[in-house]
């Protein structure tokens, strides 16, 4: 319900107006920043194009102060282009001492302090710069950025509200406008969060074809071309979590409440009450579609904001979460389902006492949650796609690759043969260990790092490492357990001492999910029970459930919801398989 993030590596400047000295030019090397819940910060190289002041000093003594100026400033420059920023901000300190009155100092100063996260640092320096220079768009922007994780979140409004409008750099654009979305969503400024999120995106120059299936993709044919042969597997198929991770949003994929007493989530926080707001979403039906409505303000001064539910997200097992379509772009909804306790709570990630409708999808999360949305250009946010292209689900193919060129192979009028029963088509079975592994671990194994090639360009049988980072090395003692059960499942000895171990080994794709215990049977094929630690202590019974005590069910640090003040953790099952000591078990 959460997706991976995506780092977006690009320039952006800061620039005075033209005419600006080119020698005055600082080259910093920013740090890359990641949201905490997927979206990319600023990163990348950021240019400064600024003037240098004029110096104020006696005739005699201005070439030795320019002298000195210019030498801090190669040397602040050759330090960061070899990534020592600690020794280029002490030359820009320097020349901040010798020239209070230096834009290039404050400026290049500030930015190198907002890229290593002191904010508190960075702001006086970017306010300096700015008093020096007030046509600083890009600078104001960034101090903006900075008052608001500080607390000055007045005066940040007002710094991104000026900046913002004019931007012109993609990266710190969407900064910016994702921090003023926040302060306008938690103020209960709807209207104006909504306009925000309308200037991030810019509509698609590129006319959406009509891609209405898979079919219509390239090579590719649909799950209904499998039926005919396949019957048996399909109907299984259908009513697995794989096959319902996303789905339409209709009577029958909508699992959360609508009737009257039900469909309220009333939000209390300490902020909402000190700054005498309140808060409400209202699931609401209508025309035969569903929508979530927030309702937030002041009693005299109450806003309303409605969208539809238009995708689904999530199987529902644990719970389901809800997309909408504005124009060609797609975001997630405030308000999730929690199948445990059938209640609505905020979306995983969200921050509680805020109504935000402006979470973009990324490409990347949709991989893991349909087989296919074709993408289409657009601005600042990788946030624009065709709605007719959408393939809900993981489908046949997304495991099995394109089958059109196998259907036509089978329907020639040629005498049947095992050759020409397999010809055309992926069988994962017959793959090597790891590229079996590989098709699992483009979703469920999330250490991996940033993609290489766009979302939806993996084929089952290839090196997931061709289109995937691989994740970081070492891993720690105990990593994360959302998302990663391929990296896990690699680390227990049993995987590492069986060659022919693979995620199939337990789990059979086209049927729907078995309980825990009853994989025990699994275990047993290799090992004696009698060799158990504690068998002595219960006995036969323990052939029951292997699973419990080595592989057991723990929170993940991932997928959390705060509503109201309370936190709801998902839970999982560890594919570290192992022994666990009493310290270990969560």
């Amino acid at each position: 319900m959460v997706c991976r993030g995506h780092r977006l590596d690009a320039q952006f400047k800061i620039a005075a107006p033209a005419g600006s000295d080119r020698n005055a030019v600082a080259s910093l090397t920013g740090g890359k920043h990641i949201h905490p819940y997927g979206y990319p910060y600023v990163c990348g190289w950021i240019l400064l194009f600024l003037s240098f002041a004029t110096v104020s000093s006696s005739c005699q003594d201005v070439s030795n102060l320019q002298g000195q100026l210019d030498s801090h400033s190669r040397l602040a420059q050759e330090y960061q282009g070899e990534g020592r920023s600690d020794l280029a901000i002490s030359e820009y300190q320097a020349m901040v001492t010798l020239d209070p009155k230096n834009v290039i100092a404050h400026g290049s100063l500030g930015v190198l302090l907002f890229n290593r996260g002191d904010c508190n640092g960075a702001a006086p320096e970017l306010s300096a710069a700015l008093q020096l220079q007030p046509v600083l768009l890009n600078v104001q922007a960034l101090l903006g950025l900075c008052e608001s994780r500080i607390g000055m979140k007045r005066e940040a409004r007002e710094d991104l509200e000026t900046a913002f409008p004019n931007l012109q750099e993609d990266n710190i654009k969407l900064a910016a406008g994702e921090e003023l979305l926040a302060i306008y969503s938690a103020s209960g400024d709807l209207n104006k969060a909504d306009a925000v999120k309308h200037e991030l995106v810019v509509p698609s120059q590129g006319s959406a074809k009509e891609e209405g299936s898979e079919s219509q993709r390239m090579g590719y044919a649909g799950d209904s071309a499998c039926l005919s042969c396949h019957q048996q597997k399909s109907d299984s198929y259908l009513h697995t979590p794989h096959h319902l991770t996303s789905q339409l949003a209709d009577h029958h994929s909508i699992l959360g409440a609508f009737n009257d007493g039900a469909n309220v989530l009333n939000i209390h926080t300490d902020a909402l009450a000190a700054a005498g707001l309140s808060l409400s979403f209202k699931m609401e039906e209508k025309d035969g579609s569903k929508y979530e409505t927030a309702v937030m303000g002041p009693s005299d001064n109450v806003q309303t904001l409605r969208k539809r539910i238009d995708i689904v997200i999530g199987s529902g097992v644990r719970g389901q979460t809800y997309l909408y379509w504005d124009g060609n772009a797609l975001y997630q909804l405030p308000v999730s389902y929690w199948t445990d306790g059938q209640q609505w709570i905020n979306s995983p990630g969200y921050i509680d006492g805020t109504a935000n409708f402006a979470r973009p999808i990324h490409p990347r999360c949709m991989e893991c949650h349909a087989s296919y949305m074709k993408s289409l250009p657009d601005g600042p946010i990788v946030n624009g796609y065709d709605p007719k292209s959408l393939v809900t689900g993981v489908s046949c193919e997304t495991c099995h690759g394109p089958g059109a060129n196998h259907i036509a192979k089978m329907q020639a009028p040629l005498p049947a043969s095992p050759t020409r029963i397999g010809a055309g088509i992926v069988n994962p079975a017959k793959l090597p260990r790891d590229r079996q592994v590989d098709m699992c671990a483009l979703c469920h194994n999330g250490i991996r790092g940033e993609e290489i090639t766009p979302a939806f360009s993996y084929l089952p049988g290839e090196p997931l490492d061709k289109h995937v980072m691989p994740g970081p090395e070492p891993l720690p003692d105990h990593p994360e357990v959302h998302g990663n059960q391929v990296g896990l499942l690699q680390r227990s000895r049993c995987y590492l001492s069986s060659p022919k171990m693979s995620c199939s080994t337990c789990h059979d794709v086209h049927a729907p999910e078995r309980a825990a215990a009853s994989y025990s049977t699994k275990c047993l094929a290799c090992h004696q029970w009698e060799s158990c630690g504690i068998s002595k202590k219960m006995g036969h019974k323990i052939v029951s459930d292997c699973i419990d005590c080595h592989m057991p069910v723990e929170p993940t640090k991932l997928i959390v919801s705060k509503t109201s003040g309370e936190s709801v953790r998902a839970t999982m099952r560890s594919h570290w398989i192992k022994v666990y000591s009493d310290t270990q078990k969560p």
